[in-house]
Protein backbone atom coordinates (compact mmCIF):
# COMPACT_ATOMS: atom_id res chain seq x y z
CA UNK A 1 0.00 0.00 0.00
CA UNK A 2 3.13 2.40 0.45
CA UNK A 3 4.66 1.60 -2.43
CA UNK A 4 1.45 2.62 -4.49
CA UNK A 5 1.07 5.80 -2.35
CA UNK A 6 5.01 6.84 -3.33
CA UNK A 7 4.15 5.80 -7.16
CA UNK A 8 0.74 8.01 -7.18
CA UNK A 9 2.64 10.91 -5.46
CA UNK A 10 5.49 10.49 -7.88
CA UNK A 11 2.96 10.74 -10.91
CA UNK A 12 1.26 13.50 -9.50
CA UNK A 13 4.29 15.71 -8.91
CA UNK A 14 5.36 14.70 -12.38
CA UNK A 15 2.32 16.45 -13.71
CA UNK A 16 2.21 18.98 -11.73
CA UNK A 17 5.96 20.09 -12.46
CA UNK A 18 5.26 19.85 -16.14
CA UNK A 19 5.09 22.57 -18.60
CA UNK A 20 1.72 22.60 -21.19
CA UNK A 21 4.42 21.93 -23.87
CA UNK A 22 5.71 18.81 -22.23
CA UNK A 23 2.64 17.37 -21.09
CA UNK A 24 1.64 17.71 -24.85
CA UNK A 25 4.97 15.73 -25.84
CA UNK A 26 4.34 13.09 -23.20
CA UNK A 27 0.61 12.49 -24.23
CA UNK A 28 1.70 12.06 -27.67
CA UNK A 29 4.43 9.21 -26.59
CA UNK A 30 1.25 7.38 -25.25
CA UNK A 31 -0.64 7.94 -28.64
CA UNK A 32 1.67 6.24 -30.92
CA UNK A 33 2.19 2.61 -32.02
CA UNK A 34 4.42 1.02 -33.77
CA UNK A 35 4.28 -2.62 -35.39
CA UNK A 36 6.20 -4.89 -37.23
CA UNK A 37 5.24 -7.91 -39.26
CA UNK A 38 5.71 -9.89 -41.88
CA UNK A 39 8.80 -7.66 -43.41
CA UNK A 40 6.54 -4.41 -43.36
CA UNK A 41 6.37 -2.01 -40.60
CA UNK A 42 3.84 0.69 -39.87
CA UNK A 43 4.33 3.78 -37.44
CA UNK A 44 0.94 5.94 -36.40
CA UNK A 45 -1.04 8.11 -33.90
CA UNK A 46 -4.00 7.28 -32.49
CA UNK A 47 -6.74 9.71 -31.42
CA UNK A 48 -6.89 10.75 -27.74
CA UNK A 49 -9.42 8.51 -25.91
CA UNK A 50 -11.68 11.77 -25.31
CA UNK A 51 -12.53 12.16 -29.28
CA UNK A 52 -16.23 11.11 -29.61
CA UNK A 53 -16.84 10.31 -33.31
CA UNK A 54 -19.80 8.97 -34.48
CA UNK A 55 -19.60 6.69 -37.44
CA UNK A 56 -20.81 7.37 -40.52
CA UNK A 57 -22.11 4.43 -42.93
CA UNK A 58 -20.98 5.93 -46.10
CA UNK A 59 -16.99 6.09 -44.61
CA UNK A 60 -14.19 3.46 -44.45
CA UNK A 61 -12.27 4.31 -40.41
CA UNK A 62 -8.94 2.80 -39.35
CA UNK A 63 -8.09 2.15 -35.71
CA UNK A 64 -5.67 0.01 -33.74
CA UNK A 65 -6.69 -2.71 -31.29
CA UNK A 66 -5.29 -5.79 -30.20
CA UNK A 67 -1.67 -4.98 -31.74
CA UNK A 68 -3.03 -4.67 -35.27
CA UNK A 69 -4.80 -1.72 -37.71
CA UNK A 70 -7.91 -2.75 -38.61
CA UNK A 71 -10.69 -0.81 -41.00
CA UNK A 72 -14.40 -1.37 -41.61
CA UNK A 73 -16.85 0.42 -43.50
CA UNK A 74 -19.09 2.12 -41.04
CA UNK A 75 -18.11 1.46 -37.89
CA UNK A 76 -15.05 1.33 -35.86
CA UNK A 77 -13.47 -0.57 -32.60
CA UNK A 78 -10.49 0.50 -30.78
CA UNK A 79 -8.42 3.61 -30.60
CA UNK A 80 -9.05 5.78 -33.90
CA UNK A 81 -5.87 6.33 -36.16
CA UNK A 82 -5.00 10.11 -35.42
CA UNK A 83 -2.16 11.70 -37.75
CA UNK A 84 0.76 11.13 -39.57
CA UNK A 85 0.40 7.74 -40.77
CA UNK A 86 3.35 5.59 -42.44
CA UNK A 87 3.87 1.73 -43.56
CA UNK A 88 7.66 1.01 -44.70
CA UNK A 89 9.65 -2.24 -45.21
CA UNK A 90 10.96 -3.08 -42.28
CA UNK A 91 14.74 -4.04 -43.56
CA UNK A 92 16.01 -0.72 -45.53
CA UNK A 93 12.98 1.93 -44.09
CA UNK A 94 11.90 2.32 -47.39
CA UNK A 95 8.95 4.19 -47.34
CA UNK A 96 5.90 2.53 -49.17
CA UNK A 97 2.73 4.64 -48.07
CA UNK A 98 2.66 7.84 -46.60
CA UNK A 99 -1.04 9.41 -45.41
CA UNK A 100 -2.51 11.15 -42.78
CA UNK A 101 -5.79 10.20 -40.41
CA UNK A 102 -8.43 12.42 -38.85
CA UNK A 103 -10.55 10.97 -36.26
CA UNK A 104 -9.87 7.07 -38.38
CA UNK A 105 -10.46 8.74 -41.34
CA UNK A 106 -7.91 9.34 -44.42
CA UNK A 107 -7.41 12.99 -45.15
CA UNK A 108 -5.11 15.16 -47.17
CA UNK A 109 -2.37 13.76 -49.40
CA UNK A 110 -1.90 9.92 -49.76
CA UNK A 111 1.50 8.93 -51.11
CA UNK A 112 2.22 5.41 -52.58
CA UNK A 113 5.39 4.50 -53.35
CA UNK A 114 6.94 1.41 -55.29
CA UNK A 115 10.31 -0.63 -53.54
CA UNK A 116 12.53 1.55 -55.75
CA UNK A 117 11.43 5.25 -53.79
CA UNK A 118 9.67 6.03 -56.91
CA UNK A 119 6.30 7.56 -56.66
CA UNK A 120 3.69 5.01 -58.04
CA UNK A 121 0.11 7.03 -57.21
CA UNK A 122 -0.74 10.02 -55.73
CA UNK A 123 -4.40 10.45 -54.47
CA UNK A 124 -6.01 13.35 -51.48
CA UNK A 125 -8.42 13.00 -49.20
CA UNK A 126 -11.08 14.49 -47.82
CA UNK A 127 -13.39 13.29 -44.47
CA UNK A 128 -12.46 9.47 -45.88
CA UNK A 129 -13.26 10.15 -49.04
CA UNK A 130 -11.28 10.68 -52.42
CA UNK A 131 -11.67 14.15 -52.62
CA UNK A 132 -9.55 15.74 -55.53
CA UNK A 133 -7.00 14.42 -57.80
CA UNK A 134 -5.82 11.21 -58.38
CA UNK A 135 -2.35 10.60 -60.09
CA UNK A 136 -0.91 7.25 -61.15
CA UNK A 137 3.15 7.15 -62.18
CA UNK A 138 4.98 4.92 -64.16
CA UNK A 139 8.60 3.56 -62.89
CA UNK A 140 10.09 6.24 -63.79
CA UNK A 141 8.18 8.78 -61.73
CA UNK A 142 6.12 10.49 -64.91
CA UNK A 143 2.36 10.40 -64.56
CA UNK A 144 0.79 8.40 -66.72
CA UNK A 145 -2.90 8.64 -65.50
CA UNK A 146 -5.03 11.34 -64.08
CA UNK A 147 -8.33 11.23 -62.25
CA UNK A 148 -10.69 13.66 -60.60
CA UNK A 149 -12.99 12.43 -57.50
CA UNK A 150 -15.20 14.70 -55.71
CA UNK A 151 -16.79 13.43 -52.21
CA UNK A 152 -15.64 9.78 -53.02
CA UNK A 153 -17.50 9.62 -57.04
CA UNK A 154 -15.13 9.51 -60.02
CA UNK A 155 -15.55 13.24 -61.80
CA UNK A 156 -16.12 12.44 -65.47
CA UNK A 157 -15.01 15.11 -68.18
CA UNK A 158 -17.52 16.30 -70.16
CA UNK A 159 -17.77 15.34 -73.77
CA UNK A 160 -17.95 17.70 -76.75
CA UNK A 161 -21.62 17.49 -77.04
CA UNK A 162 -21.86 18.12 -72.79
CA UNK A 163 -19.83 21.29 -73.40
CA UNK A 164 -21.78 22.35 -76.24
CA UNK A 165 -25.54 21.68 -74.13
CA UNK A 166 -23.63 24.15 -71.34
CA UNK A 167 -22.97 26.91 -73.43
CA UNK A 168 -26.36 26.78 -75.21
CA UNK A 169 -27.81 26.81 -71.84
CA UNK A 170 -25.62 29.56 -70.34
CA UNK A 171 -26.40 31.75 -73.54
CA UNK A 172 -29.91 31.42 -73.55
CA UNK A 173 -29.96 32.03 -69.77
CA UNK A 174 -28.69 35.24 -70.53
CA UNK A 175 -30.24 36.11 -72.85
CA UNK A 176 -34.23 35.09 -71.24
CA UNK A 177 -32.70 37.10 -68.21
CA UNK A 178 -35.30 39.19 -66.27
CA UNK A 179 -34.99 43.01 -66.68
CA UNK A 180 -33.93 44.45 -63.48
CA UNK A 181 -31.34 42.14 -62.78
Amino acid sequence: MKTKLIYLGFGLWMLTSCKPQELKEMSLLTRRVRIESDGIGIEANLADESVLVKAKMDRVYYWFEKGKISSSQGFFSGKLLDGKYRVYAAENKEIAIAGQFTKGLKTGMWLHFNQNGILEQRQEFMHGKANGLTIAYDSTGKAIDTTRFKDGLLVLPKTANQRKLSNLISRLKHVFKPKGK
